[in-house]
């Protein structure tokens, strides 16, 4: 609880994550808004699904920048020494960001119903939409943790993110389409995908900083 509770006080002590947050949560609601006018959206999933596509840039940013910032400054030399388990220390940090961002994505789920005047008629769809939000958190750590570098961190995340859906777009020939389109899983597959995704990055990162000098 120690180690939970110094990476808490170091999340929110610096101005940074704050105004990350609120670029997850403003810009969620900001797409939200702009695909379904208010009281002329009826589809709850697509309200809540277009918002995070945005909302999920900022939550990439922070989780890598929660470990390569301190890379950076050389503080992760002053956590390591005060904490000597580094595994806890990369899972804490996991937790105390997937609390948080979860936290984050309930707020812009929440304010984008708001926003639409509609209801959330499948309660599927707000839990998994801030599970997605948590998990990219996750996965950003994890890339991060391998990496060591903000901007390689960075481009990797954002690239597994929205690379596949804009490559798909750019298939031309419509059988293609018809047979990657019936390939792409359901929102609850994607769900895992992201999970299995998250947890391989984590698993590597932690491997990394636990077998490798900083």
């Amino acid at each position: 609880m120690n180690i939970v509770r110094a990476e808490w006080t170091k999340l929110r002590t610096t101005p940074g994550p704050a105004w990350l947050l609120l670029a997850t949560v403003t810009g969620t609601v900001a797409l939200g808004a702009a695909v379904c006018s208010p009281g002329g959206c009826v589809d709850a999933t697509r309200l809540a699904l277009s918002g995070v596509y945005l909302g999920q840039a900022p939550v990439a940013v922070l989780g890598v920048l929660s470990i390569s910032g301190e890379y950076s400054t050389r503080l992760i030399h002053v956590t390591l020494t005060a904490i000597p388990n580094r595994p806890a220390v990369l899972a804490a940090k996991a937790l105390v960001l997937a609390v948080v961002v979860a936290a984050a994505g309930s707020l812009a789920v929440l304010g984008s119903l708001l926003v639409a005047g509609v209801g959330l008629r499948d309660g599927w769809v707000g839990a998994g939409t801030v599970a997605y939000l948590a998990l990219v958190a996750v996965l950003s750590l994890g890339t991060a943790a391998l990496v060591r570098d903000s901007a390689a961190a960075i481009g990797t995340v954002l690239g597994l993110l929205f690379l596949p859906p804009v490559l798909t777009q750019l298939v031309t020939d419509e059988h293609l389409r018809r047979l990657l389109d019936g390939a792409a899983p359901g929102p609850s597959a994607r769900i895992g995908v992201v999970a299995a995704w998250s947890a391989g990055a984590l698993l590597a990162g932690t491997l990394r900083l636990r077998f490798r000098d900083t």
